[in-house]
Parts: C-alpha cells; sequence; structure tokens
C-alpha cells in the first residue's frame, strides 16, 4: 500500500510537470503570436508619419500586444519587455519633440544591481498626432506616392541623373529627366517628414554635377 501511495503521488507529480509544460507551451506560442503581430504594426510604422489620436492609440495597443502595463506615468511596457509606448505629457502636449506625439520604442528590458528596471532602446520611432482627418488623409496620399515612386524607379536613375544649378540674373535649375525625377524623390521626402525646418541641399557636395551657387529647398508652415 506504501508503495502504490507512493506511486500515485509520482503520478500527481508527473501529471503537474505535464501541466506546467503545456502551459508554458501555451504562453511561449502566446507572445511569439503577439511579437509578429507587433511586427506587422512596426512595419506600418513611418518616423515622423502623422496619425489622429485614435489611431494612435489603437497602434499603441496592438503594437504591446496583450498583457501590457504601466510602468511610468505615460509609459506602457510589453509583457514580454521588448516593447514599449511613451506618451508622457511632454510628449503628447509638444513640450518637445517639435509637437505632440508618441514614441514607439523597440529594445529590452534590464533589471539593474539595485533591482531598478530600465529599458535601453534599440529603435524609436516618433509618431505625430493630429485630430483632423483631412491631414492624414494628405500624409497617406504622400506615403502612397513615395510607394509608387519607388515601384516605377530604381538605384539605376541616380547614375543617370545630371543636375546644374547656374547663377546669371536668376538662379537657374537645369536638369535631365533623370535629374529632375530625383529632385521629386527629395521632395517627397521633405513632405512625408513634414516637419518645419527640414530642408534639402542641392550643390557640389550633393547631387548636383555643376553649382555657382549653393540652393537649399526647405519646408516652411503656411501663414494659414
Amino acid at each position: 500500500m506504501c508503495y502504490l501511495r507512493v506511486l500515485s503521488k509520482w503520478d500527481d507529480i508527473f501529471e503537474r510537470i505535464d501541466d506546467i509544460v503545456s502551459e508554458a507551451k501555451t504562453v511561449k506560442k502566446a507572445a511569439k503570436k503577439a511579437s509578429k503581430v507587433a511586427e506587422g504594426v512596426r512595419k506600418r510604422l513611418i518616423s515622423s508619419a502623422r496619425m489622429t489620436i485614435n489611431e494612435a492609440l489603437d497602434a499603441a495597443e496592438a503594437f504591446l500586444g496583450e498583457g501590457y502595463k504601466e510602468v511610468a506615468r505615460g509609459v506602457f511596457c510589453s509583457k514580454d519587455g521588448l516593447r514599449q509606448v511613451r506618451m508622457t505629457d511632454e510628449d503628447i502636449t509638444g513640450t518637445h519633440g517639435s509637437g505632440a506625439h508618441i514614441n514607439f520604442e523597440i529594445g529590452k528590458s534590464i533589471t539593474n544591481p539595485n533591482g531598478r528596471v530600465t529599458f535601453k532602446v534599440i529603435d524609436n520611432i516618433h509618431i505625430y498626432l493630429t485630430e483632423h482627418e483631412e491631414e492624414k488623409s494628405l500624409n497617406e496620399k504622400i506615403k502612397e506616392l513615395k510607394i509608387c515612386y519607388q515601384k516605377l524607379f530604381d538605384e539605376d536613375i541616380y547614375n543617370k541623373c545630371y543636375i546644374e544649378v547656374t547663377d546669371k540674373d536668376e538662379i537657374v535649375i537645369s536638369a535631365n529627366k533623370e535629374g529632375f525625377l530625383l529632385l521629386i524623390e527629395e521632395i517627397i521626402k521633405l513632405c512625408e517628414n513634414e516637419q518645419s525646418g527640414n530642408h534639402y541641399h542641392l550643390d557640389g557636395a550633393g547631387m548636383a554635377n555643376k553649382c555657382d551657387k549653393p540652393l537649399v529647398m526647405h519646408l516652411v508652415k503656411g501663414p494659414w
């Protein structure tokens, strides 16, 4: 009887081990699935792009996955400790970072010797917030324009472009077809980033083959 009791006890232990292993596999599978979803969201995020507030919050929840927690005021970390969304008062009011924004961060949670957990950031994506659907719609069109441009033209275009900047009675930009297409690409990039102050230098040190006077294309906000 004593022997049977021992066997029964071991049966219970092995059954519990099986339950733990099964539970661990389920957790691992769920974590892998959450990671895949987060990676899908990550690929759709473009730094300096704009989203409406609701879109940004939906993206943040998908990026973090289930089981995320608030680790500090306005800072949320995924269950696996590999992704973080930062939306502190300073971020969403725009007191720094050139406007209201949310940070989507990829990295690793590290426990310091004193027990304090910190997050080492490897990649940081700034998404700027807008309340206006029209503004977001324009940004979507710019994004589509960039994707379309990349599909139409390959890197070979850079080897064929020719651009001149001449200073006579007025500044004149002359270029072959490839040169003008390159300038269009740079203008698309300025519009995509959309932050006032972004600029592109067209000079001899850049893409201009001949340059009498350096030219700067500067993005500004309209007075309205």
